[in-house]
């Protein structure tokens, strides 16, 4: 399995059982959580694009929709995420 699922995985464990409200809860405290503690834009954005991707049910053509990428940028930065971790 890809590296980034044990990310997938931290950020939105209960993603089937979570309501709309909830999943929306969800990016608003990671949002929080990067604030409190000064991440750097990089990783903000690679912890909302694997919420984005929980959310999507691991579709990356869904995802990638909703974060107004091409599949094929989206893609990529899951490869560089892969090879950061690895």
């Amino acid at each position: 399995m890809k590296q980034y699922s044990d990310d997938i995985r931290e950020w939105a464990p209960q993603r089937a059982a979570a309501p709309a409200a909830a999943r929306c809860g969800q990016a608003r405290a990671l949002l929080e959580r990067a604030a409190e503690e000064g991440w750097a834009m990089r990783d903000l954005e690679r912890a909302y694009i694997l919420h984005l991707l929980v959310r999507h049910d691991g579709h990356r053509g869904r995802t990638a929709e909703a974060l107004g990428i091409d599949r094929r940028t989206l893609y990529r930065k899951l490869k560089e995420y892969e090879s950061a971790a690895g």
